[in-house]
């Protein structure tokens, strides 16, 4: 199940959400403000474990 990254357009609180693909458009409320005035950032990626910070460079693509 894809995690999901959404923002509050009233606090701007920045929290995750687990969500079927089949459900990803689903507004939902706020969970520090109950607002549902809330918009998905960007789906989370994996980030890359060498500790440059960067995202997941994949099998073979080296790093940085």
């Amino acid at each position: 199940m894809p995690i999901y990254l959404l923002k509050c357009d009233d606090c701007g609180e920045e929290f995750e959400d687990f969500r079927t693909i089949k459900d990803r458009e689903e507004r939902g409320v706020c969970i520090s403000c109950g607002s549902k005035s809330i918009e998905r950032v960007h789906r989370l990626e994996l980030a890359c474990d060498c500790g440059c910070g960067g995202h997941d460079h994949g099998p073979g693509r080296g790093c940085c």
